[in-house]
């Protein structure tokens, strides 16, 4: 959603502002959980989303989102390259799309669909797709790439910023933290399983670009082109559960975004690693 918003803003500096408030409109205006997300049903919600549904919720307040606010036309006449991901159900199938994609809203929607808790989208493939019957249900990119880095070298990138969510280093969470004894759920343990395996891939993400530009190094790929890439990570943790979208959270996360661009504080890639390995 970032992405694309800040893609609608034409070239240029003011460009960019305007697209920025826009983005920033969006943020300040949700008021809370409701806004992205509900429970299929009211007290048996989230027991219908295991057994009936292909969402822990129902992110159709997220879908309606992203539709009202994401123009097509505007990201395609900005002048502006946008790489979004997302992969199929089926067959597992990680596809990149470009601003120049049909209802790009829908492929927003996917890659917004934080597997397990918040709702794949069906999208209409090719006919031999429909045949196999196993290409047009979509979910999260992150699934197979969080940083997807190739994505923007394609696309002719030369400078890269990658802003991640978390520290270095995933945190400690305390199983016994809540009464009586532990709070740990099915729910919980899925979530921090997911966040875990997502901090992984990043990781993984960001040393096969580091390999990259040694291959460029080593006279190894002369066809390549050095790629400088940087990092930007927050100092400390944002909140425990990334589906709150309570207002103070959001004003926090962002507050705390600002703080690590105003620091200068981003990392040379091989420095991000070895810190990582420490």
């Amino acid at each position: 959603m970032n992405a694309v918003i800040l893609a609608q803003g034409p070239k240029g500096g003011d460009g960019l502002k305007e697209a920025f408030r826009h983005l920033n409109s969006i943020w300040e205006n949700i008021k809370g959980n409701r806004d992205i997300r509900k429970n299929w049903m009211p007290l048996i919600g989230p027991l219908l989303g295991l057994i009936h549904k292909d969402s822990y919720y129902n992110s159709k307040p997220l879908q309606n989102l992203v539709k009202k606010h994401v123009i097509e036309e505007r990201v395609r006449e900005s002048g502006r390259k946008l790489r979004i991901g997302a992969v199929a159900y089926g067959t597992g199938e990680y596809k990149v799309v470009t601003e120049e994609t049909k209802e790009l809203w829908k492929w927003v929607v996917a890659s917004s669909a934080f597997p397990v808790f918040l709702t794949p989208i069906r999208i209409e493939g090719t006919e031999q797709q429909k045949k196999e019957n196993d290409n047009e249900l979509w979910l999260d990119g992150g699934v197979r790439r969080i940083t997807p880095l190739n994505s923007a070298i394609e696309a002719g990138a030369e400078i890269i910023d990658v802003i991640v969510t978390a520290p270095i280093k995933a945190r400690y969470l305390n199983p016994e933290e809540d009464w009586p004894g532990t709070k740990i759920n099915m729910a919980k343990i899925a979530k921090r399983t997911i966040d875990l395996m997502i901090n992984e891939i990043f990781a993984r993400d960001l040393r096969l670009a580091h390999l990259y530009n040694r291959l460029f190094e080593t006279d190894a790929a002369p066809d390549r082109r050095k790629i400088d890439i940087n990092v930007f990570a927050p100092e400390d943790h944002l909140q425990v559960n990334s589906l709150d979208f309570d207002p103070d959270n959001i004003r926090e996360m962002i507050e705390k975004g600002r703080a690590v661009a105003r620091s200068n504080s981003e990392l040379p890639l091989e420095e991000f690693l070895a810190k990582r390995n420490e």
